[in-house]
């Protein structure tokens, strides 16, 4: 399973991957990503499996 993570706190962004490779370890962190702009055209190359993203991105 491809993740790609956006949050603009880095160190949430750290724990949330270690929760998820913690939950599963087979999963990818194919990106992690601190703003939209910065997140979409890899979003529309990596087309990943799952998305975990703040909703409210600074």
């Amino acid at each position: 399973m491809n993740i790609v993570i956006i949050e603009d706190e880095l160190k949430t962004a750290k724990s949330l991957e270690n929760i998820v490779l913690a939950l599963r370890p087979q999963a990818i962190i194919t990106g992690q990503y601190q703003s939209i702009e910065r997140s979409v055209e890899a979003l529309q190359i990596s087309q990943p499996d799952l998305i975990f993203m703040d909703i409210q991105l600074a």
